[in-house]
């Protein structure tokens, strides 16, 4: 929030655009572009190429696209990956088979996978969508429409929080969390602001992944600041 820098601090990070796969005609699945619970997995499916972008832990990620044909995706180099379809629209991600396991972890660093299970992308998820959601709960932040930023962006936790990276679930609990404070809500605010504020998990990045601590430290910071305020306020302190 730039009327309040000190109070919150929005770290933008964004994970190279949702990508994904159709399958063959039969079982093509109905959406075009996927996502796993907590964001660090995309996947495009666009006529039949396909794209996928997985994060991990300090910056490494897996990066794949090629050809698609029915349910395989060919990423060169002897990998070609399989998408499964389940239950619900979703796809399991995976080597197509055992022996190009090694192959296909040629295009991941090594503390990223793209294993796992990808949903549908919510409408209203994208990356497009959630940045102008954000967007609009900030114009009305800053128009001192307290009450209208919070349900905006309430309404956008609730309908995307579960497919966020923790980076940006982090700076909206802390815009939330401000938001809050002026609404005089100061329990809400103490509570948004809490798991944002964890000193073990910095302390957990500090000694095993120096760029997840940096993109934490400023979060934190913010949080701490939040939840000393409203902490103070809520026990009746001026």
């Amino acid at each position: 929030m730039t009327a309040h820098r000190p109070f919150t601090f929005r770290l933008a990070l964004t994970l190279a655009a949702a990508l994904v796969l159709p399958l063959c005609a039969q079982s093509a699945p109905s959406a075009s572009i996927y996502v796993t619970q907590a964001g660090w997995g995309h996947l495009s499916l666009q006529g039949d190429r396909f794209e996928l972008l997985a994060t991990g832990s300090n910056g490494h990620s897996c990066v794949l696209d090629g050809a698609r044909q029915g349910s395989v995706g060919d990423a060169g180099e002897g990998c070609k990956l399989q998408f499964k379809p389940l239950p619900g629209g979703r796809l399991e991600v995976l080597p197509a088979s055992p022996s190009m396991d090694q192959a296909c972890r040629m295009f991941c660093g090594a503390r990223a996978s793209f294993d796992g299970v990808y949903h549908p992308m919510p409408q209203g998820c994208e990356d497009e969508q959630r940045h102008a959601r954000q967007a609009q709960g900030l114009q009305a932040y800053k128009a001192g429409r307290h009450a209208e930023a919070a349900s905006r962006w309430a309404e956008l936790e609730r309908s995307c929080g579960v497919f966020m990276h923790w980076t940006e679930s982090y700076a909206l609990n802390n815009d939330r969390a401000v938001a809050a404070y002026h609404l005089g809500d100061f329990a809400a605010c103490v509570a948004l602001s809490r798991p944002v504020a964890d000193d073990q998990q910095l302390q957990v990045f500090r000694e095993t992944a120096p760029t997840d601590h940096d993109n934490l430290l400023p979060l934190l910071r913010a949080a701490r600041f939040n939840l000393q305020r409203c902490s103070e306020k809520a026990a009746g302190k001026r």
